[in-house]
């Protein structure tokens, strides 16, 4: 037997003011009256020392050769096995030096099977009947990191590891599929709750979830950040982390999972199950880190999964093929025939609120994604493919997780996610309309309620955008070489004079953190594309050529600008990097592709085309390049402008008559008519 790890006890004092990486949950796993009790007594104490027990960690190698016996179908070559056809090998029984709180088996294997290695495991106490058998299966075809990534071991395959509460022994088998080649099979015991040498369990008392006191609400986000108990506060041993696998360059979409443990762990005991994940994963499967970004206990309490940042986009090792651009979030149980407990949903809800808005994505849309492959994924590596924003594991690889009943609670939560994300800067619309023969600027509730005018501009106002924080409008007054740039706050004041340029000064955008407003003007003979620092007034002139670049619009994270410009014949639409001055060019239809608009997460980019003969609004997906019709009217619909969450779309048409303000959702049918007197150029987040 080979001793792996044993860490030490750590003392931290608290203040209280993978793959559905799948751990199955073994029949003697329960939890005593008497346990409840004690777990109930701790996790009342607010102000608790909390010991963190030792993770104990031991590996028995398996004697395939013996175990695979006399088979005619088994070939054995230096210790290993490899099976002609399906082959079940002799059951043998594995004692633990420890007792153990969970168990698993890990193995290295050449070839790639139709079917995945498994192993049927007992547990028992030492002396003890074995309770009922149990089959593991090869997460490798569950989920997990991605093919050719850093922490993706090709040969290193491990079933999902069995929480035990106790155990002293196994008794197994293997069942090995044709054309594999089997080594160095292990079975791996662990225990995290401090009984590996006898004694009590040493219990974690964790705060529940209160609604009366959240953590601090970010700026730029919409939904209030729950409490989440830090890596620290569960007793995630640094000594454990393998690697740090890094950030994609923004978040998509969110996936469900559930962790196959047990449902009637008491609430001192969910940091042990969380302890005993994060072991598996990184002592085990040698993954750089626990796969989940984070975990939900029964109870609602909500747990720091892999390190690098709650509110930043830490790859997960979780969902195979499309860990990039997702968060993963895991409820801590079996939710196939149990349902979820209340409180455990309520904390999912409340969680991918807040980190979906965080970045900007709408929790009615989908997400469009490219499959990097792989074992058990649905898809070849290289296929895009579009999917909820919130989606159960089970969407992308070939798995039951996150459970019927969870799965089947995936709408309710994805409408709960919508009504916590506040409306904020998404909830009100600014547009231009006649106020007694000028134009001006108001403000409506996206919901068509509260209008107001916002300016009494002697020259006229239109253009307005909306600043990031919802706070002020920036918008154009005056026409033609009079036309100038100016800002004022939503709720009142005096308006600010941001430009002031004998030549045209128009389309103004704000920044994502609002301190700077993109235009265009042509101050210098022809319209490109300039930035004025709003605080210094400081300008620049991003783009310079002979012909004609307006309508800028800014990328999730400052770093470029999405343009109209004809200097390719026809109007196209284009980037330019702020960093390197690089410019891309996006479209290239024979029509006309005018008036792009950024989504706030990034990842798409509104304009209208006049490609099928009418002005209509369509998106291209920033990644893949692939575009979409949005509109399809007789009228013409122009000016589109994205709602904070990115979930839908105001823009003008003239579908009634007379230029209206519409609104709609970006994966659904229909659109609301917004303004009855009139609208124009209608602006929202940005």
């Amino acid at each position: 037997m080979k001793h792996i790890q044993a860490s030490g006890p750590r003392l931290v004092t608290v203040a209280i003011a993978a793959a559905c990486v799948a751990v199955v949950v073994s029949p003697a796993a329960t939890v005593t009256a008497a346990n409840a009790a004690r777990d109930a007594a701790a996790s009342a104490d607010r102000h608790a020392v909390i010991r963190f027990p030792p993770t104990v960690i031991r590996e028995t190698r398996l004697p395939l050769v013996a175990m695979a016996g006399a088979s005619l179908f088994v070939a054995r070559s230096g210790g290993g096995v490899r099976a002609a056809r399906p082959v079940t090998t002799a059951e043998r029984r594995v004692c633990a030096s420890i007792d153990f709180t969970e168990v698993g088996v890990s193995w290295e294997q050449h070839g790639a099977g139709h079917a995945p290695v498994s192993a049927t495991v007992s547990v028992s106490g030492a002396g003890a009947a074995p309770a009922a058998p149990i089959r593991l299966v090869d997460e490798e075809f569950d989920g997990g990191p991605d093919p050719g990534s850093r922490e993706h071991r090709q040969a290193l395959h491990a079933t999902e590891p069995l929480w035990t509460g106790r155990g002293r022994c196994v008794d197994l088998s293997l069942h090995l599929p044709a054309g594999v080649t089997v080594t160095d099979a292990r079975v791996a015991f662990l225990n995290t709750l401090g009984t590996a040498f006898g004694g009590p369990a040493v219990l974690t008392p964790l705060p529940m979830p209160s609604a009366a006191a959240p953590d601090a609400l970010p700026e730029q986000s919409s939904a209030t950040k729950p409490t989440i108990v830090s890596r620290t506060g569960w007793g995630a041993d640094p000594s454990k982390i393998n690697c740090f696998f890094g950030y994609a360059p923004s978040l998509k979409m969110a996936f469900v999972h559930h962790t196959d443990t047990p449902n009637d762990y008491g609430p001192s005991q969910s940091a042990a199950i969380v302890r005993g994940i994060y072991a598996y994963h990184t002592d085990v499967h040698k993954w750089c880190d626990i796969g989940y970004n984070f975990l939900v206990d029964r109870y609602g309490r909500i747990f720091e999964g892999r390190q690098g940042g709650e509110d930043e986009p830490v790859i997960p090792a979780a969902v195979k093929g499309f860990n990039t651009y997702t968060v993963s979030v895991a409820a801590i149980g079996t939710f196939t025939t149990a349902t979820p407990p209340a409180a455990m949903l309520t904390s999912i809800e409340h969680l991918l609120a807040w980190r979906l808005s965080l970045a900007g994505i709408s929790p009615e849309a989908t997400a469009s994604m490219q499959s990097g492959g792989g074992i058990g994924v649905r898809w070849r590596k290289g296929t895009w493919v579009h999917l909820r924003t919130i989606s159960g594991h089970r969407d992308a690889n070939f798995t039951s997780c996150p459970g019927n009943r969870l799965y089947a609670d995936l709408p309710a939560i994805r409408s709960a996610v919508v009504r916590l994300i506040r409306t904020g800067t998404g909830g009100t619309v600014v547009f231009a309309a006649d106020a007694g023969g000028t134009s001006q600027i108001f403000a409506e509730n996206a919901d068509g309620t509260d209008l107001r005018q916002i300016t009494n501009a002697t020259d006229g106002a239109s253009d307005p955008a909306l600043s990031p924080s919802g706070t002020q409008v920036a918008y154009v007054v005056g026409t033609g070489t009079s036309a100038d740039v100016w800002v004022k706050p939503l709720a009142g004041g005096t308006p600010q004079q941001v430009t002031d340029s004998p030549g045209f000064d128009g389309t103004p955008a704000w920044s994502p953190d609002g301190a700077q407003l993109a235009f265009t003007s042509d101050r210098t003979g022809n319209e490109d594309i300039w930035i004025v620092t709003l605080k210094s007034g400081a300008l620049r002139e991003v783009t310079e050529d002979p012909a004609t670049d307006t309508d800028p619009t800014w990328s999730r994270l400052g770093t470029a600008l999405a343009f109209a410009s004809n200097r390719s014949g026809n109007f196209d639409i284009w980037t330019v990097s702020l960093g390197s001055g690089v410019l891309t060019q996006r479209t290239t239809d024979p029509g006309d592709d005018t008036q792009p608009a950024w989504a706030p997460d990034g990842t798409e980019i509104a304009f209208v085309s006049n490609r099928t003969g009418n002005d209509d609004i369509w998106t291209q997906d920033v990644e893949s390049g692939k575009i979409r019709q949005i509109t399809n009217d007789p009228s013409d619909d122009q000016a589109p402008t994205w709602s904070g969450n990115s979930g839908r779309i105001a823009f003008e048409s003239d579908r009634s008559g007379t230029e209206q303000v519409y609104v709609r959702g970006i994966n659904t049918s229909g659109a609301l008519q917004l303004t009855t007197a009139g609208g124009s150029d209608p602006g929202w987040r940005r």
